[in-house]
């Protein structure tokens, strides 16, 4: 189901008998044939979704309900400090992204992971001069003062994995929320910068910022602990800036969009991903969304 409110929407795409994704098709609502695979609208009511594939109907078609108080689904910013010569931050890399993995496995956490030049020299050398900004900025918001240091949702109060565990985080995530973020994002064919857009929808009246980060996975490192891993969605990136710049007024029923333009830096496309956060008048997140760079996702 998409929420009715014209800032949402679906994203069709076809599988195949072993569901993986078939490039291309027509998708068609109701009968009537859309310009694009997604599809919302501000109607509350029932569709149905058919496609044709190389001038065949595909075999099933998909009911889907639009609805005007449709739920938003509520996700937890964690933000982390870490280093590869850290063996004070084993314990968070397993909680993490590692043993429990929970930033890999529970789509309710998005992690945004930087590595410290103290304790990351050869992290460090893979930052370029944005990321190492972006580093210090950290730092300075946070008031961090040694790594790990780990902060959910933008609350400067340090969140101790040793002290809480697994279930200090997982009860940490709201059960409910009233902001909803979707994302459409391109990247341009030199593959060197994404243009974002960002729908932000919500259920009440109030001033947010929205910043946009860019996280990249697949860089294999050897940490003191843990020995060879892959750095899980390790930051690049956060647009217009760590802490955002002018706040934007945000009322129920009325989405509003906003465009990033990001540089992809030193980072490879191809294991890169985009998180885009809003921020309430207390500097707290609202909601996250994530998407991998050059794809979609509504609310």
């Amino acid at each position: 189901s998409i929420v009715a409110d014209g800032g949402d929407f679906a994203c069709l795409y076809l599988v195949d008998e072993e569901g993986s994704r078939i490039p291309g098709g027509e998708f068609y609502i109701d009968g009537k044939k859309l310009d694009s695979p997604y599809f919302g609208t501000t109607e509350a009511g029932m569709h149905r979704i058919t496609a044709m594939w190389q001038g065949k109907e595909a075999e099933e078609a998909l009911n889907l309900g639009a609805f005007k108080e449709g739920e938003f689904t509520a996700r937890m910013l964690v933000e982390s400090l870490t280093g590869t010569n850290c063996g004070y931050c084993t314990s968070t890399i397993q909680l993490l992204t590692e043993e429990d993995a929970l930033a890999r496995k529970d789509p309710r956490i998005v992690l945004i992971e930087t590595h410290y030049q103290g304790q990351s020299p050869d992290m460090w050398q893979k930052y370029d001069e944005r990321s190492r900004e972006m580093e210090k900025a950290f730092i300075a918001y946070f008031g961090s003062t040694g790594t790990p240091s780990v902060y959910l949702d933008r609350n400067k109060d340090k969140f101790s994995v040793d002290a809480m565990g697994r279930d200090g985080l997982l009860s940490a995530i709201k059960s409910k929320a009233e902001v909803a973020i979707a994302i459409k994002n391109s990247l341009s064919e030199d593959k060197k910068q994404v243009e974002l857009t960002a729908v932000i929808g919500s259920k009440k009246s109030f001033n947010g910022k929205v910043i946009a980060a860019l996280v990249e996975d697949g860089i294999y490192l050897s940490h003191n602990g843990l020995g060879m891993i892959e750095w899980f969605h390790t930051m690049r990136d956060y647009r217009p800036s760590f802490e955002g710049e002018e706040a934007v007024a945000f009322e129920p029923g009325a989405p509003k969009e906003i465009k990033f333009q990001l540089n992809m830096g030193n980072a490879n496309p191809v294991n890169s991903t985009l998180v885009v956060f809003v921020t309430n008048e207390q500097g707290l997140v609202e909601n996250v969304q994530q998407v991998v760079v050059g794809t979609n996702v509504g609310y």
